[in-house]
């Protein structure tokens, strides 16, 4: 016999030993509940387990991506000042790389601003509204406005 309580109603039941399912339906609103199947964790489990929770993310990978974006941001900085406004195949990889800088470090900030799960969890860096605008505003605003004086006659 599993013991279950409903989460829609709040029924407490019991359940056959004849049920081959993991849900059972309430008898009182037929709604589908999980039962309980797992055996209660140890004092020292719920301590490791909620230690476990509280431990933040490595970082490292969100702290690679960003420094790896200024650093290309700052390195292609003399190539855009020098064949800016030239027309040469090195003034369009410069305003190629600031485009690209720019569209990158926008779509950052503005995901970054309602903090998906898809983007945090990749990235493993915890995204607040002020991490997004410091860290990445300035690489999409910059990195376009140097895009546009590169590529503009």
């Amino acid at each position: 016999m599993s013991a279950f309580t409903c989460s829609n109603c709040g029924f407490k039941g019991q359940s056959d030993d004849s049920t081959f399912s993991d849900t059972v339906l309430c008898p009182q609103c037929s709604y589908l509940v999980p039962l309980n199947t797992d055996p209660p964790l140890s004092p020292k489990q719920t301590a490791s387990a909620k230690n476990a929770a509280e431990t933040p993310k490595s970082t490292v990978r969100g702290i690679v991506v960003l420094a790896l974006l200024y650093t290309v941001f700052l390195a292609f900085l003399p190539l855009a000042y020098i064949y800016g406004q030239t027309g040469t195949p090195l003034c369009l990889l410069a305003f190629a790389i600031y485009l690209v800088i720019g569209t990158v470090g926008g779509f950052l900030f503005l995901t970054g601003m309602n903090d998906p799960a898809y983007l945090t969890n990749w990235l493993r860096l915890p995204f607040k509204r002020s991490t997004a605008t410091y860290a990445f505003l300035p690489l999409f605003v910059l990195g376009l406005l140097i895009a546009y004086f590169t590529y503009s006659p």
